[in-house]
């Protein structure tokens, strides 16, 4: 038989299988998503101690606590800081809170439930387990069945030298090897061993203290069996880890490994996408066309093996055994690939003969010999059933990879329109008439199939509803509705106000006056009539907001009178040193005839004009006049003064 180890990873996942002449026999898959606890050692705290449960909860770092029986708890593993741990009394009369200890995780959290958790520790290696043990005493891996292969192994089991407390055992994969490479094997695990025992006294709670290998490396120290013959990965980086661990642990072997590079996916090159594919289906087809089907529930997994198309045995009892045969060796790999655990029952048909029944019992279990998980089985009953215990090794693929169904929440059942319809005209009627006094009107929210149905064939009993009950029904048919579970709205009905409403007490305001106000005084035609003496606070009012409107420019300042020019002896003569007179003024026309005035009054304007130019020229008039007088001396003496105009 050819047997493969194909080892395909991504960005997100990895996946390994077991192919054994093209048929899938193992499978396991991890996701970068979601981390695995199982194997990994912490040093937690203990948070409660239920006495009646006789366990601990211990919470070691992760989402939930985790769940410690007072069985797994010896000695060595807890650490007091109330005194010392004394191993000559019970460990149950020992345990309180805020006691830290030292856990192994044994089981995944499933579902609700926390990791399980153990306080005797196992670090595996590739030919050897290195575990605690009370006695020191080792033991031989029980998947070794020949006896003389078990001799073999005790006799090198008793010459490896393990420490006070400690034991060793012998795997399945360590049978054929020498003593060097045994006693080389358990070198590194005592070395691990020491670095978590360091770790756990300096480290303080929760912390991790040891991680198991990635899944690449784990599968090839657990499932690298002799009839292995080759090793495929497509990773290059995954490849060198396979590389470097074959180099530590057996390079002799390391021949096995391959690195897969051509341009088709690893699993579809060798055909198993299909069979991981049929993993998660519910039923299973058999090669002589009979079927198994498989249900889990929250109790146990239950499976039916039904004859189908089965029709190659002439006889109806040996068509029965044959076809119960190819199911016996079907549910076998089946529990592999889904790693179902807890109880299995097994629904065979019925035999006629003890004889199939005792021969089917015995084909189960070679089957289930290849299964690392823990096995008991049972008898096949009168009725035809077998049970079965397996242990659970990992979570279920099927759990990883989906989720459980909105519409049926996991039944697998939904309702049908019918049923819906009445579903929905059963809550219309029992809203309707409860709250038909506060209530003007009810939508119910439905999937589109009820929604046709209650407008077409049921529309009758909708308005016999809203006319005995005199509530508004309505029905919004959603293409998107949640779990097609209908949803109510409803609409207040409007309350009618009282006849009077009660007088509103008046506002409060800052009185003028230190008595208090008057009570309002409703007149007869209930107006209420209400005199409030306000004074406002000349701090509280609000500031002027400051102009921000542009003002016009100022006009330019008035030049001053410029300073008047000298005049000339002739102007001198006759103006004085006043101001020039105005132009087109000939100074020589009053010297030629002094009798006729040069300019003739036209209105009074002019006549005013002419009045102000010579009160101008009095006072700018030289110093002494025609006569050799002053004009302060003409004035003192009474004369005229008017000038040198004549």
């Amino acid at each position: 038989m050819s047997k493969q180890m194909l080892i395909e990873t991504s960005a997100d996942e990895a996946r390994v299988a077991i192919v054994e002449n093209g048929r899938l026999i193992d499978f396991d898959i991890e996701v970068a998503a979601r981390e695995k606890l199982k194997g990994n050692i912490y040093k937690g705290t203990i948070v409660n101690v239920e006495r009646s449960l006789a366990a601990v909860f211990v919470d070691f770092g992760a989402a939930r606590q985790g769940f410690l029986p007072i069985s797994e708890i010896h000695h060595d593993a807890l650490y007091a800081q109330r005194g010392k741990i004394d191993p000559e009394r019970p460990v149950a009369e020992q345990l309180h809170r805020h006691q830290e200890v030292v856990v192994q995780v044994t089981k995944d959290e499933v579902g609700h439930k926390g990791a399980a958790l153990t306080t005797y520790l196992s670090i595996p290696g590739r030919y050897c387990v290195l575990m605690h043990s009370d006695d020191g005493r080792g033991g031989i891996s029980r998947k070794i069945e020949d006896e003389e292969a078990r001799k073999k192994a005790r006799e090198f089991l008793s010459k490896l030298k393990a420490p006070d407390g400690l034991g060793v055992i012998v795997r399945t994969a360590g049978m054929n090897r020498t003593k060097v490479e045994l006693q080389r094997d358990l070198s590194a695990l005592l070395k691990t061993w020491r670095g978590v025992e360091r770790a756990a006294k300096i480290g303080h709670a929760p912390t991790l203290l040891y991680r198991e290998p990635d899944m690449v490396v784990r599968f090839v120290r657990d499932f690298l069996l002799p009839d292995v013959e080759e090793i495929v990965v497509d990773n290059p980086e995954e490849f060198a880890e396979a590389s470097a661990f074959f180099d530590a642990t057996m390079p002799r072997q390391k021949q096995l490994l391959r690195l897969y590079q051509e341009p088709v996916p690893l699993f579809a090159a060798y055909g198993i996408d299909g069979e991981i594919a049929r993993t998660w289906q519910r039923i299973v087809r058999l090669p002589s066309g009979g079927e198994i089907v498989i249900d889990p529930t929250e109790a146990l997994v239950a499976i039916d093996v039904n004859s189908s198309k089965s029709t190659r045995e002439r006889d109806p009892g040996e068509t029965a055994f044959r076809t119960n045969l190819e199911a016996a060796d079907e549910i076998a790999r089946q529990l592999r690939l889904r790693d179902l655990g807890g109880i299995v029952v097994i629904d065979f048909i019925d035999h006629a003969s003890r004889k199939h029944d005792r021969e089917l019992e015995r084909r189960l279990k070679e089957a289930l010999k290849a299964d690392k998980a823990r096995t008991a089985i049972g008898r096949v009953s009168k009725n035809g059933t077998l049970e079965l215990t397996r242990q659970r090794l990992r979570r279920a693929h099927v759990a990883t990879a989906t989720l459980r169904c909105a519409a049926c929440g996991g039944t697998g059942v939904v309702p049908t329109v019918a049923s819906r319809a009445d579903e929905v005209l059963r809550e219309l009627r029992l809203r309707a008439s409860r709250h038909a006094q506060r209530v003007a009107a009810i939508t119910a929210h439905v999937a589109v199939e009820v929604a046709n149905l209650l407008f077409n064939e049921r529309r009758g009993e909708l308005d016999a509803i809203a006319a005995r009950t005199g509530v508004r029904l309505g029905v919004l048919a959603e293409f998107e509705l949640a779990n097609g579970v209908p949803r109510f709205d409803e609409e207040a009905r409007p309350q009618p106000l009282p006849a009077a409403l009660p007088a509103a007490p008046p506002p409060a305001a800052v009185a003028t006056s230190p008595a208090a106000p008057e009570p309002a005084v409703a007149s007869d035609d209930d107006e209420l009539a209400i005199e409030i003496d306000v004074e406002i606070d000349d701090r509280l009012a609000p500031e002027p907001l400051a102009a921000v409107t542009a003002l016009p420019p100022r006009p330019a300042p008035l030049a001053s009178e410029p300073t008047p020019a000298p005049l000339d002896p002739l102007s001198e003569a006759l103006f004085g040193s006043g101001p020039l007179p105005p132009a087109g003024y000939d100074p020589t026309f009053g010297a030629q005839d002094s009798a006729v005035d040069p300019i003739p009054a036209t209105n009074g304007s002019s006549a005013k004009r002419r009045r102000r130019r010579r009160g101008r020229r009095k006072r700018h008039a030289p110093a002494s006049s025609g006569d050799g007088t002053s004009p302060q001396e003409a004035q003192a003496a009474g004369a005229p003064g008017e000038g040198m105009r004549t």
